[in-house]
C-alpha cells in the first residue's frame, strides 16, 4: 500500500537550504528536487535514455577509448617528468562525461588544476549550513545566500558558451549524433535548467 498508492506522499525528501534559494533547480535537478512530481519523473527517464541506457553506454565507447589514448599520449609525452596521476584521470573523467553530454572536452591539460579547484568549490555547496540545522534562521543565513550566488557564477561561466553557440547552430543535427545537451535545447530547457544538468 505505502508502495504502490502513497509513495508520492510518503516520499519526502530533505533539500538543503541552498536549493530553496536558487531558482528553478527544483525543476532542473534530480537530486535538489523536493518532491517526485512529473517533471522529475521526465529528468530521470532522459538522464536514464540518453546517459545511461545499454545503448548509450555503448555508443560512448568510441569516446572512452579516445579519452583513454589521448592520456596515455599525454603521459608519454611527460617521459621523465613528475606528474600528479590524480589530475591526469580527472581530466580524462571529465572529459569523457562532457563528450557525452556536450560533444567537446571541456578540460585541457593546462587548466586541470582550476577545473579540479571548481569541482571541489561545486561539492563545498552540498555541505549543510546552519539554516539546514536551524530553519527558524533561513531568512538570517546570508552565507548559503552568498553560495548561490558562487554556484550559479560557476555553473553559468562553465557552461554559457557551449550552450549559446549549440542554441545558435545545429538545428539540422541528424538523430544519431545527438548528444544530452541537443536533447535538453528540443524539450524546451532554459539555459539555466541546462546548467544545473551539465
Amino acid at each position: 500500500e505505502i508502495f504502490m498508492t502513497h509513495n508520492r506522499d510518503l516520499s519526502g525528501r530533505h533539500v538543503v537550504q541552498l536549493a530553496k534559494i536558487l531558482s528553478q533547480i527544483d525543476t532542473s535537478m534530480i537530486a535538489m528536487a523536493a518532491e517526485c512530481n512529473e517533471r522529475w519523473r521526465f529528468l530521470r527517464s532522459t538522464a536514464h535514455s540518453e546517459l545511461f541506457s545499454a545503448q548509450a553506454l555503448e555508443s560512448f565507447s568510441q569516446i572512452r577509448l579516445e579519452k583513454a589514448k589521448e592520456m596515455l599520449d599525454f603521459l608519454a609525452s611527460k617521459d621523465g617528468e613528475v606528474v600528479k596521476i590524480s589530475d591526469i584521470l580527472l581530466a580524462t573523467s571529465a572529459n569523457i562525461m562532457s563528450n557525452a553530454m556536450v560533444s567537446q572536452d571541456i578540460v585541457s591539460w593546462k587548466n586541470i588544476g582550476e577545473v579540479r579547484r571548481c569541482i571541489r568549490r561545486l561539492l563545498e555547496f552540498g555541505i549543510p549550513g546552519l539554516a539546514d540545522l536551524f530553519p527558524a534562521i533561513g531568512c538570517l543565513d546570508f552565507w548559503t545566500k552568498q553560495k548561490a550566488v558562487e554556484c550559479t557564477r560557476i555553473l553559468r561561466e562553465t557552461w554559457i558558451d557551449i550552450v549559446s553557440k549549440r542554441r545558435g547552430g545545429r538545428a539540422d543535427v541528424a538523430f544519431s549524433s545527438r548528444d544530452f545537451l541537443d536533447v535538453l535545447i528540443e524539450n524546451s530547457f532554459d539555459d539555466y535548467q541546462i546548467y544545473n544538468l551539465l
